[in-house]
């Protein structure tokens, strides 16, 4: 599949689950013993959320393949990652929802007071991916700056074993650490009442639905 290939395919893949999630959730309305299920509505919102940030992961795709030196597209390969988490932390900081749980009609709250969270709340949840991010790229600026990868090692046809061996310890240790974070979040949410994540658990939030029929309190919508 080319870049470009890819680019179409991605929005596909977002906007037809999105739509559905609108169609699906627009009038839906929930009873109080649904009030704390959010997985479904959580994974809907993925698609929503990936469809709002599609135009910039096209923009890096396209960078990704321009003729620029090696450390240049080091460099946007990882700023890749830092939109989706400056979305979900302004957004979830300010409104406790991005615009796909919006759609889905689902918001984080303080898991203790059911009030709405706050950027410190925002920054938690998303720390352990961020982490991630950032040590892997000290990672490879490392590499970099001390002359163990170059830009002309990219073209030493001699050296391009020990270089791709040099970057798929990092990528490996990362994929490796967000896979396990990943299954772990899926564990923890699905064996709690709540249905709080391993990041929420981290942050103190909890997702609830803000659909529900006759709710109780102000406090739950």
């Amino acid at each position: 599949m080319t870049k470009n290939m890819e680019i179409w395919f991605n929005l596909f893949f977002a906007l037809v689950p999105s739509v559905i999630a609108w169609l699906c959730y627009k009038n839906l309305k929930a009873s109080s013993e649904k009030q704390y299920l959010t997985f479904w509505p959580r994974l809907w919102a993925g698609f929503v959320d990936s469809l709002v940030l599609w135009p910039l992961h096209a923009i890096f795709t396209l960078i990704l393949q321009l003729d620029i030196p090696v450390w240049q597209l080091v460099t946007v390969w990882f700023l890749q990652f830092f939109p989706h988490w400056i979305y979900s932390v302004s957004m979830h900081g300010k409104y406790g929802q991005t615009v796909g749980k919006m759609v889905t009609r689902v918001k984080v709250v303080d898991a203790k007071t059911h009030k709405p969270i706050s950027f410190r709340h925002a920054i938690l949840r998303d720390s352990i991916p961020i982490l991630a991010v950032i040590a892997l790229t000290v990672y490879h600026v490392y590499l970099f700056t001390t002359g163990t990868i170059s830009s002309d090692h990219f073209i030493d046809i001699e050296s391009a074993t020990e270089i791709n061996r040099e970057f798929a310890t990092g990528f490996l240790l990362f994929g490796s650490i967000l896979l396990i974070w990943y299954i772990a979040e899926l564990i923890t949410m699905l064996t709690n009442e709540k249905r709080r994540a391993l990041h929420d658990f981290i942050a103190g939030t909890l997702v609830i639905r803000t659909n529900i029929e006759n709710p109780e309190s102000e406090d739950l919508q």
